[in-house]
């Protein structure tokens, strides 16, 4: 079943499902390292994360063909957001310790992840619906909030931008180019729509989502 899968998807993106590799049987005399073997793979989880992310930083394709055809990395873009936001309250001025050790911290620690986590949802949903319905594109929600998780790290670049410009909502769109891009060639891979059609639904996202934050009171990132 699985070889019949992989024969049907083209080639160059069977390349970057796999890695680039070639796949073998292991001799069966391999079975009394199968306990390390599983250590090496979970170990391997990390670097191929991050190997992806690179990629999806670059503006590769391989990164979003392994986005759509694999199921795990809507866990590792939650990760992704997660640590990202912790980054950036960290670069904020706070101290994880003092937020995990009071209760008002606590609260601080849950609101600002809570923030990240409906940020990721809400601005792919409208991402998704735009590209999907407005402009009838192809593709699926699932992918689009891969995509979204692997940009999401981009949003460090508000540590940098917060401290040049005054206005907050500025300096919030000056730091999102860099995610407007990844998300955008993410969707023109996944909709199948020309680049300029995928900016719009990538840029009327975030749009959206400004809206939406200005509405609950939530925090742009």
């Amino acid at each position: 079943m699985i070889t019949r899968i992989l024969h049907s998807v083209p080639t160059r993106d069977r390349r970057a499902l796999t890695g680039g590799g070639r796949c073998f049987a292991p001799p069966a005399s391999w079975s009394g390292v199968a306990g390390k073997l599983a250590i090496r793979s979970r170990g391997g989880w990390l670097g191929e994360t991050m190997r992806r992310l690179g990629e999806a930083l670059s503006l590769k394709r391989e990164a979003f063909v392994w986005m759509d055809l694999n199921d795990r990395a809507t866990g590792d873009a939650l990760i992704l957001v997660v640590l990202t936001r912790l980054l950036i309250m960290l670069g904020l001025g706070f101290g994880l310790l003092g937020l995990a050790t009071s209760a008002s911290g606590l609260d601080v620690l849950f609101r600002s992840l809570l923030n990240a986590a409906v940020f990721w949802l809400v601005y792919s949903g409208i991402t998704y619906a735009v590209s999907r319905y407005l402009l009838e594109g192809d593709g699926s929600f699932a992918t689009i909030l891969r995509i979204t998780g692997f940009a999401y790290p981009t949003l460090l670049l508000t540590l940098v931008t917060i401290r040049i410009f005054d206005n907050g909502i500025i300096a919030f769109v000056v730091a999102s180019i860099w995610f407007l891009l990844v998300v955008a060639h993410g969707v023109r891979y996944e909709s199948d729509l020309p680049i300029e059609r995928a900016a719009l639904a990538a840029g009327l996202g975030l749009v959206g989502w400004m809206v939406v934050a200005s509405i609950l009171g939530y925090g742009l990132v």
